[in-house]
């Protein structure tokens, strides 16, 4: 056998090891938070690594989807999910540009995993977006920009400021 080949057999050896190695810890970590009562929700979506609710409320259960009449978009995720903190930088402010005429509301999965596994996540950050009759008109997974939300929101009738 050639070096070369050798060298790219060992190389691939190498990453199928480590691609093991990531699920079995991933596994683990299942295991671990259901033998803790915590339940797996959703995974994230840079890493895979899964979200379990670990977390006690900290409030009232958020109302999804929101009965206000308004569109809204509804946003699921966990504070220790990289695209999910991406997510929260830009949250408020959509929140702020849109308020009185849609809602913008974050549901943490690890305090409430029941809303989870309600609406089907695969993969954290998820973005639901409501007509204003309360039914669902977009899914997105992972992260989502600011203009793609105007866009959306423009779709269901809310104009921008």
């Amino acid at each position: 056998m050639k070096r070369s080949n050798l060298i790219v057999l060992c190389g691939l050896l190498l990453v199928i090891a480590a691609v093991v190695a990531a699920k079995v810890s991933m596994q683990r970590e299942r295991a671990m938070a259901q033998a803790a009562g915590g339940k797996p929700v959703a995974e994230c979506d840079t890493c895979g690594f899964p979200t379990v609710a670990r977390k006690e409320p900290t409030g009232p259960k958020p109302v999804v989807p929101p009965q206000t009449g308004r569109p809204a978009l509804v946003e699921f995720g966990s504070g220790t999910c990289k695209e999910c903190k991406r997510m929260a930088q830009i949250l408020p402010g959509v929140k702020e540009e849109y308020a009185g005429r849609a809602e913008v509301v974050t549901v943490d999965v690890e305090e409430w995993a029941e809303l989870g596994t309600e609406y089907r996540l695969r993969i954290i950050p998820t973005q639901i977006f409501f007509d204003a009759k309360g039914r669902e008109s977009l899914r997105h997974e992972g992260y989502l920009t600011s203009e793609r939300i105007a866009e959306q929101f423009a779709a269901l009738g809310v104009a921008e400021k």
